[in-house]
């Protein structure tokens, strides 16, 4: 993996931002990660290939691309709906579900989020299990 400016997900889930990889160190990518509900921000350095340390894992180190997911209000979203997503074929959103056999339809345009714009393998996003169905 060859890190580049930009937005990277952490080994623990983290939002981080690389603003340099031309440092002149063993780690010459530099930026920050936020902690605290993306409040607050640690710089850090990493090597060319997302480590912060040579020889072990750590949590700040990088493992992919930032991808910002849809936001889904499942509060508008039946009981049933398992995971939602953006269908480029339809160009609508698609809810899956089972129920009678059939797992998955469009979602009626009042419930839908607004079109997604991104790769579709990026739309998809499953309900959060501490929201009640």
């Amino acid at each position: 993996m060859n890190i580049t400016v930009g937005w990277w997900r952490t080994r623990d889930g983290r939002k981080a931002r690389v603003l340099c990889t031309d440092a002149e160190d063993d780690f010459p990518c530099i930026g920050y990660v936020l902690h605290l509900g993306n409040e607050m921000a640690r710089a850090t350095q990493w090597s060319k290939d997302g480590r912060t340390l040579e020889d072990i894992q750590t949590p700040e180190d990088l493992i992919e691309p930032w991808i910002d997911r849809p936001v889904i209000d499942w509060s508008k979203m039946p009981a049933w709906a398992e995971k939602v997503w953006w269908s480029p074929a339809w160009k609508m959103w698609v809810w899956t579900y089972a129920h009678n056999n059939v797992t998955q339809s469009p979602i009626p345009k009042a419930f839908s989020p607004p079109p997604w714009t991104g790769k579709p393998e990026d739309s998809l996003v499953e309900r959060p299990k501490e929201v009640a169905k």
